[in-house]
């Protein structure tokens, strides 16, 4: 086939080499490689060995055809070892030419050879639910075929509920992985149509759509000025006495918003690091915190419970006046007091235990009451000043 003929013509895939297991692949050169007839050309092609080559024009950002979907060919020089000699001329093809204007398969069969439908290729699943994305005015977007996209956008919109007068121009970066799931009765049909080789394309897929932060899959938010209406999967903030940031779906400005139905933060070397000016909140039906070695906890006031931090302004405790506050009890100290009041029991009860010589056993006794005495006052002013904590507030 002349190169004039190629240049610049379109042709549809017959077959693709994906990997090693492929019948024509012969090196790791031929990975993307395809069959292909020329459009206005006839003949079979079911023969793949009689069909031309062509390869893919870019490997830095690539999305491979399917089987029956149209490409275009262009002309470009072979790979060569040696650099002296002339350039041999190599066929290149470019992306998927989107015939129906869709993400996921453009399929464009031939019509004369009346084989039945195109098969995308092995592995490939044709579906009908698989929607496109709404474009706005301006955008930049990367869709996959499986519904993932990355949209750069920032204009208003007849759809675009993210940005209004207030915002319009400010950028918005949204990442997602997988549309919104299936409904109990959806997915039960999809797994039964799956069962006898259906695939799919009763559903309305050719709709666009917007994102939904809270119905798609997995999704990545990047704001500037913008408010999203996420709803939190946790709303406890009780602890927060209602001075606590804003809602989720309040909140305006430059914010990184993660939803998942699992998110997992793993450093395998180092560690993980959370900082923030003002709050830092942890909301969850249970709440655990696990280590190897210790769990430290250090603020100049920690309040243990919603109680202990309402009084967290109260009047600390001076003479015989009630202490609305609840500090925890320094264990140490505590011991130390109460073993210091046993022993003087025991010395107690030690003069006191042997009446037998009244002139030695009531001058033992008053000695070791004055003992007692001592240590008891000195035991109260310990009892006051340093039994309690001075940081740690509890119910």
């Amino acid at each position: 086939m002349s190169d004039n003929k190629i240049l610049a013509s379109t042709a549809r895939v017959v077959d693709v080499v994906m990997d090693e297991a492929h019948p024509f692949f012969k090196n790791y050169g031929d990975i993307g490689a395809i069959r292909y007839r020329l459009l206005d050309s006839s003949g079979k092609e079911s023969d793949l060995r009689s069909l031309d080559i062509a390869y893919p024009i870019d490997r830095n950002i690539c999305s491979f055809p399917l089987t029956g979907e149209v490409v275009q060919l262009f002309i470009g020089p072979k790979a060569q070892d040696v650099v002296d000699i002339a350039d041999t001329p190599k066929v290149y093809y470019g992306s998927s030419i989107a015939i129906w204007n869709h993400p996921h398969y453009n399929a464009h069969p031939d019509p004369g050879l009346k084989e039945g439908d195109p098969n995308p290729g092995p592995g490939f699943v044709e579906r009908g639910d698989i929607y496109p994305l709404l474009p706005f005015m301006g955008d930049t977007i990367i869709e996959g075929r499986h519904g993932q996209s990355i949209r750069m956008t920032g204009a208003r919109g007849n759809q675009q509920f993210l940005v209004n007068d207030e915002n319009n121009g400010k950028p918005l970066t949204i990442i997602r992985n997988g549309q919104e799931a299936q409904s109990e009765s959806e997915a039960l049909g999809s797994a039964l149509g799956s069962a006898v080789g259906l695939s799919y394309l009763d559903a309305d897929g050719y709709t666009p759509k917007v994102e939904d932060v809270n119905k798609d899959l997995t999704s990545i938010y990047l704001t500037s000025d913008h408010t999203i209406p996420l709803i939190p999967a946790s709303d406890e903030k009780g602890s927060f006495l209602n001075f606590g940031p804003l809602d989720t779906d309040l909140y305006r400005g430059a914010q990184a918003i993660i939803q998942s139905g699992r998110i997992v933060l793993n450093a395998r070397d180092e560690s993980i690091l959370l900082a923030s000016k003002e709050h830092i909140s942890l909301s969850s039906n249970d709440t655990h915190i696990d280590a190897s070695e210790r769990v430290v906890i250090d603020a100049p006031k920690i309040f243990l419970g919603t109680t202990a931090y309402k009084l967290r302004k109260a009047p600390r405790r001076e003479g015989p006046n009630e202490d609305l506050q609840q500090p925890a009890v320094l264990g140490g100290v505590a011991e130390q007091i109460l073993l210091d009041i046993l022993e003087a029991l025991k010395e107690l009860i030690g003069a006191m235990s042997n009446p037998l010589d009244p002139d030695v056993w009531i001058p033992g006794v008053i000695l070791a009451a004055e003992s007692v005495k001592a240590l008891v006052e000195g035991t109260e002013t310990r009892v006051v000043t340093e039994l309690k904590s001075k940081k740690v507030f509890i119910e």
